[in-house]
């Protein structure tokens, strides 16, 4: 009876103090974000510099992933599809929107990869002929902005789980 309880008591030590520690000891996780390539043609704007940039430093300040220049655990590559620019009705405003498809391959947990389009747009005020897209870069930094935070959070949630 007493080496039983024994048995119970080590065994309960043992897992309690494994449990506690093995963050402290656990490999965290690491990523490369990869190329980012474009299928559409901007004039001088690179859209793939802008996002890759912006996701590197998202997964630097608000991640537990560790950055790596290659052979990471998790591989973020991209390619941006198209953009649109619309006016809207008989209005000075017009719409951009980006549309890029993404590629998450976790080499650990294989059955977590995926692919997925993600868009984002903005409006802006188009004044006249002179008052073009490029005078206007903070709606297009504004489409980049919002097309990484909605790619980091999906990162973010599938590098969790």
């Amino acid at each position: 009876m007493d080496y039983k309880n024994i048995f119970f008591v080590f065994t309960f030590m043992f897992f309690s103090f494994n449990s506690s520690f093995i963050p402290f000891f656990s490999k965290k996780k690491t990523i490369e974000i990869g190329e980012f390539t474009e299928k559409i043609r901007f004039l001088d704007k690179s859209f793939a510099f802008d996002i890759k940039k912006n996701l590197e430093e998202c997964v630097e300040k608000y991640s537990s992933l560790k950055m790596v220049p290659e052979n990471g655990d998790i591989v973020i590559k991209g390619v941006f599809l198209d953009y649109i620019m619309t006016y809207v009705g008989d209005t000075p405003i017009q719409k951009f929107k980006l549309i890029m498809r993404i590629y998450y391959k976790d080499k650990l947990e294989p059955k977590k990869n995926w692919k997925k389009c993600f868009s984002s747009s903005e409006y802006f005020l188009y004044k006249n002929y002179e008052d073009n897209i490029f005078l206007n870069e903070p709606a297009i930094d504004q489409v980049t902005r919002y097309l990484t935070i909605k790619i980091f959070n999906k990162i973010s949630s599938c590098s969790e789980d």
